[in-house]
């Protein structure tokens, strides 16, 4: 279904400044320039898997905030890729525990059905959700220093106007 861009990532402002003010956390959403304000995807999901990710950085962060950053890049007249990376200040992850936290992600689609395996909360089932709407999940960090998750999902373009800066 068609979605408008501006409407969705306000609302997830919202929710993820609420979340983030409860620990007086800071919350900033930062979205590039390029991005349609009209497109045809899973706005449910998108904002399911924002919000869950938002959620889980405010639960891991003690100190400095989260960042919602979103780009798109068009890869046809009417189709790109939408990319939302949700950054945190909070404690990260050790490598043995990103690498794990990489491999369950990656066993979760089987190879063979494109089905999803068995999900977990969190991350895990934020990846879950992306992977069943065919789109890419990867996360990066360090410990005490934060965690970046990313994900992208392509997307029609159903209006070619871009969202412009005062629309931030």
């Amino acid at each position: 279904n068609p979605y408008k861009t501006d409407k969705l990532f306000e609302f997830i402002t919202d929710v993820g400044r609420t979340y983030t003010q409860g620990k007086g956390l800071d919350f900033e959403c930062i979205i590039e320039d390029g991005v349609p304000t009209v497109l045809r995807g899973d706005e449910k999901r998108i904002k399911q898997v924002v919000i869950r990710l938002i959620a889980n950085s405010v639960r891991y962060t003690r100190e400095g905030g989260v960042t919602l950053r979103v780009d798109f890049e068009k890869v046809e007249p009417l189709r790109g890729i939408l990319k939302i990376i949700v950054s945190d200040t909070g404690i990260g992850m050790k490598e043995d525990e990103l690498n794990a936290l990489r491999a369950r992600i990656g066993h979760m689609k089987n190879p063979d059905t494109g089905h999803i395996t068995g999900v977990n909360l969190g991350i895990t089932a934020a990846a879950g959700v992306i992977f069943a709407i065919n789109g890419t999940f990867d996360i990066a960090g360090s410990y005490m220093r934060g965690t970046d998750v990313t994900f992208t999902l392509e997307q029609e373009i159903v209006s070619t106007s871009v969202l412009k800066p005062k629309d931030k």
